[in-house]
């Protein structure tokens, strides 16, 4: 689960649009000793402030698995991290991901938005094979929460038609 997350904020960061900041600025802002490190509370402030539509359970997850011995995250790690989770070792990748989501929304008609009533394993029961037999928490992963840990199908929609813009040839 670490690495699906650790590829939804990469993907999310790339596709931030520049007026919201860059993620190295927002952790230096979170940084009250300015030697590049933050501890468990200030990492969840700073990966919250991201808006990254990552549930509470989420970020403590992402900390958790980043935190180094002396129980701080340094600039270093979260960027190597990122990078790590560019490498494409996913057997279920974004990819994967948005075609899943692509066929859900194909079923209502062009959005994921129309889901908001639905808990996940409703949505993909809507599915016909080989869709209907997903990996339902892999592909629960992929998908942007509120801070509860329900699934944002209004942001998971905008996700969607964002890397479908983003695949169109110009």
């Amino acid at each position: 689960e670490i690495m699906i997350l650790m590829a939804r904020i990469r993907s999310a960061l790339l596709r931030r649009p520049r007026g919201r900041g860059n993620w190295i600025l927002a952790f230096a802002r979170h940084d009250n000793t300015g030697k590049g490190v933050l501890g468990r509370a200030e990492f969840s402030a700073f990966l919250e402030s991201l808006q990254l539509s990552l549930s509470r359970r989420e970020v403590f997850l992402v900390g958790e698995c980043l935190l180094a011995e002396e129980q701080a995250i340094s600039v270093n790690g979260f960027n190597d991290a990122l990078s790590y989770a560019a490498s494409g070792n996913l057997r279920f990748n974004e990819a994967w991901a948005l075609q899943a989501a692509g066929a859900l929304a194909e079923l209502l008609q062009g959005s994921l938005a129309g889901l908001a009533c639905c808990n996940m394993v409703e949505a993909v029961g809507r599915l016909s094979p080989p869709h209907s037999e997903l990996d339902v928490e892999t592909f629960s992963a992929w998908l942007p929460k509120d801070v509860e840990g329900a699934t944002d199908w209004a942001a998971a929609e905008a996700w969607r038609a964002s890397a479908e813009s983003d695949a169109r040839p110009s």
